[in-house]
């Protein structure tokens, strides 16, 4: 038996060293048809920028486009209501720019056009070409750019487009799929930067101007008719953000349907958005309507402003709303023509004029699982890359610290401690080797998020890709590396190598599932750290010798149990120990590794059965995993006899206000 787990071992690391080299070194071919790998960008001669517009919405060939949204409703977690029943439109060609103040409801405005998943509660009905769009629809047809891009710092500009570029166009060629990644980043003005890392707060990357660009980008290349900015000029230098809306300009003319948030932009840069929405405290309105016309709306209201008036319009109206005197503001959109003229332009948007082409609303659908699953590997593969040559660094000085410290063990009964110390010892650092994985969370729960809710793959496939190439990457090459090290220095019995080896990465890889699931619960909370620390020391203390019970439920919790008494039957098994210890006169001479384990409640279990054990705490946490990140992607309603009893009031005289055949969604994905 232990023969064939040597072959075994030295036929797994061979294939294991066959798979990953490719991986490392990216030796690895796409067919035609099936999905992108991260290319490294060149720019092509014969490569023109020019593009096909997006086939369901362009200005230019089919006519007008706009999306409209009538009788807007919004609650925030406080009960704090929002906009009361606004309506509003965006038309292509004329983008929109949406101003107010801080707290004043922007975002949460992008967020249910865009059909976010949020715990705001949003009513509203979209329309889109006049078509009527669901939310679960409206979140894959609205591309919507965050004011926090959650961008991948261990990506390059080129791979983070052709990440979103494979999985939105999965039965599209590599050379199609090429060119639209190209289109993009020259349409940007990326070409410089293309191979660049976006970067974080960890190491240096493109600059904030660059990785808004890049966010766009990442919208934009998946030919989205819609794009929704929340604040992208926030933190950019005026040049910068002049230059991004010149860019945003240009895009709604060639047929985008464009609207952005902006807290005091500049009047350069208000001057490349068409219209102009004014919100003011509880998302009341104080003007929709052509920018150009804004300064002469906001006359009357000059006297009001706390300067005198003195400013651009737009600043000028921000303090009006602002200070004591935001009523009369809103009073008077209320009557203004501007009001009239935007609702004249909701109805016929949605009116179809005779002989016009409707043109037909298509939402980006999930692509297959086999597509899933290869591009979610490539790009773990290149987010962990560097993370696992500091895994091997550190294995390798972890093996040497070992190996030193528990150098040629003795056959007495020293030795019988070292063993046991040595073990302990082991498992101490691969478990902490493991917390690098709730570090992982924090940095890609937000794209993961965002990514799942707007159709680019499941949640099961994303758990699977994980945990596949964290075991790939880190859980095989570092512990296997440690052992080896350790082996030849602390001089364990030779032999039974394999064994020793499949149990280093066995207890690595079930303390990485339990992290992952542990991780998956609370990601952004920074309490996860500390407590999964507090539980693998004290999974270690039950798992062991430490504990004096040899049975119980405290020892079958700890998942290094399996794991512990393999690695210690493995050495102790069959060996024999001089027992001397010191000042204490003894005439037992000499006890088996069995009798020690015996009085220490290590278990000699055959080899499968502790792998079983192993493996089946490892799939527990997976699904763990799995079942919460699923969970957190519902928003669950509460619950309550008045909030029933109000809603269901509430919702009944609303309803004879609608029209007929709408239906009001009660719960949200």
């Amino acid at each position: 038996l232990e023969h064939n787990f040597q072959m075994l071992a030295l036929v797994a690391c061979f294939a294991w060293i066959l798979a990953l080299i490719p991986l490392w070194l990216q030796w690895y071919r796409v067919k035609k048809g099936d999905c992108l790998r991260a290319i490294i960008y060149r720019k092509d001669p014969g490569c023109s920028t020019s593009l096909e517009a997006p086939s369901w919405v362009s200005a230019r060939t089919k006519g007008s486009a706009a999306l409209v949204w009538k009788d807007l409703h919004a609650m925030l977690p406080n009960s704090t209501t929002l906009y009361d029943g606004m309506n509003g439109i965006v038309q292509a060609g004329r983008p929109l720019a949406v101003l107010g103040p801080s707290g004043c409801g922007k975002t949460t405005l992008l967020s249910c056009l865009a059909g976010e998943v949020t715990r705001t509660k949003c009513d509203v009905t979209v329309y889109l070409n006049r078509h009527r769009i669901a939310r679960s629809k409206l979140r894959r047809t609205v591309g919507y750019v965050r004011q926090d891009d959650a961008l991948h710092p261990e990506l390059t500009v080129s791979e983070a487009i052709s990440f979103a570029v494979a999985l939105r166009m999965p039965h599209s060629s590599r050379k199609v799929c090429q060119e639209r990644v190209r289109w993009t980043i020259g349409r940007l003005g990326l070409e410089g930067v293309a191979n660049s890392k976006v970067g974080g707060h960890k190491f240096r990357g493109i600059s904030g101007g660059e990785c808004r660009r890049t966010a766009v980008g990442v919208e934009l290349s998946v030919a989205r008719g819609v794009l929704a900015l929340d604040e992208p000029t926030s933190g950019l230098d005026s040049e910068t953000a002049l230059s991004l809306g010149h860019l945003l300009a240009e895009l709604a003319a060639e047929g985008c349907i464009l609207l952005a948030s902006m807290h005091q932009p500049s009047p350069e840069l208000l001057a490349n958005f068409s219209d102009t929405l004014v919100l003011g405290t509880y998302g009341r309105v104080a003007y929709f309507g052509a920018t150009t016309s804004l300064p002469t709306y906001i006359s009357p209201l000059r006297q009001l402003h706390p300067e005198g008036g003195y400013g651009t319009a737009s600043d000028v109206l921000l303090d009006i709303i602002s200070g004591d005197h935001a009523d009369e503001a809103f009073k008077l959109y209320k009557v203004a023509e501007e009001k009239g003229d935007m609702e004249d332009e909701i109805q016929s948007a949605l009116t179809a004029s005779p002989g016009e082409e409707i043109m037909e609303v298509k939402a980006a659908t999930v692509p297959p699982i086999r597509v899933q699953l290869i591009q979610l590997l490539l790009r773990e593969m290149r987010i962990q890359r560097s993370l696992a040559t500091y895994t091997y660094f550190e294995a390798a000085i972890a093996g040497v610290l070992l190996g030193m410290t528990y150098f040629q063990m003795s056959m007495r009964l020293a030795g019988v401690i070292s063993r046991l110390g040595l073990v302990f010892a082991v498992h101490c650092t691969l478990g902490m080797q493991a917390l690098q994985g709730l570090l992982a969370w924090r940095e890609g729960y937000t794209s993961f998020r965002r990514e799942r809710a707007a159709g680019y793959y499941y949640t099961g496939t994303f758990v699977i890709a994980k945990v596949v190439m964290d075991a790939i990457l880190l859980r095989v090459g570092p512990p296997a590396l440690m052992c080896c090290i350790v082996y030849l220095l602390a001089g364990l019995q030779p032999g039974r190598e394999a064994v020793c080896c499949l149990g280093f990465c066995l207890a690595s890889f079930v303390a990485s599932t339990f992290c992952l699931a542990l991780g998956a619960t609370a990601p952004r909370s920074g309490a996860v750290l500390p407590l999964a620390v507090l539980l693998i020391l004290l999974f270690l203390l039950i798992g062991g010798p430490l504990l004096a019970t040899q049975q119980g439920v405290l020892r079958n919790v700890s998942i290094f149990r399996a794991s512990f008494n393999m690695l210690s039957a493995n050495e102790m098994r069959g060996m024999v120990f001089k027992f001397d210890p010191e000042g204490v006169v003894t005439t037992l001479g000499e006890r088996s590794g069995e009798d020690w384990m015996t009085d220490l409640g290590i278990q000699d279990n055959p080899v499968h059965e502790e792998v079983g054990w192993l493996l089946g705490w490892s799939f527990f946490y997976v699904l763990f995993a799995w079942l919460v990140l699923t969970l957190q992607s519902v928003n669950w309603p509460s619950f309550s006899f008045r909030g029933c009893c109000v809603h269901a009031v509430a919702s009944e005289e609303h309803a004879q206000k609608r029209e007929i055949g709408r239906r009001t969604s009660t719960a949200s994905e």
